[in-house]
C-alpha cells in the first residue's frame, strides 16, 4: 500500500494481492478472525484509492524483483513501483527492505 501526499492511499490492482500475505501470517500466528479484524481495522484507517498499473510501473516492478529477487516478493515490487511513480509513501510489513532511493516507508507490524 501506497499513500501520496494528500494523505490518501494507493493499493495498485494487482492478483497477487499484497494485502493477503499478511493475511496469511496473522491467521498462521493469532488466528482467522484476528486476522481478518486487523486487516478491517486497517483498512478503515487509512483511505485508499486502486490505481491501474502501466507499462512504467511493470517494468520497474520488473526491474526491482530482479535486482532484489533474494529479498523483495514481487507484490513488494509492484508496490514500490508506484509509490516512486506517484511519488507517494510505500505501506508495508516488510521487515528487511533494502534501502531504495527516493522511497519514502512507513512500516507496520500486526504482530
Amino acid at each position: 500500500m501506497v499513500t501520496g501526499p494528500r494523505k490518501s492511499s494507493f493499493i495498485p490492482s494487482d492478483p497477487d494481492e499484497p494485502e493477503g500475505n499478511q493475511i496469511c501470517q496473522l491467521c498462521r500466528k493469532r488466528g482467522k478472525a484476528h486476522a481478518e479484524t486487523s486487516i478491517n481495522h486497517f483498512s478503515k484507517e487509512i483511505p485508499h484509492t486502486l490505481v491501474q498499473l502501466d507499462r512504467g510501473a511493470e517494468f520497474r516492478a520488473g526491474a526491482l524483483k530482479c535486482e532484489h529477487r533474494d529479498i523483495l516478493s514481487y507484490a513488494d515490487c509492484i508496490g514500490i513501483a508506484v509509490a516512486l511513480q506517484l511519488n507517494a509513501t510505500f505501506h508495508t510489513t516488510e521487515k528487511d527492505l533494502p534501502p531504495l532511493a527516493r522511497l519514502r516507508v512507513k512500516k507496520y507490524s500486526f504482530e
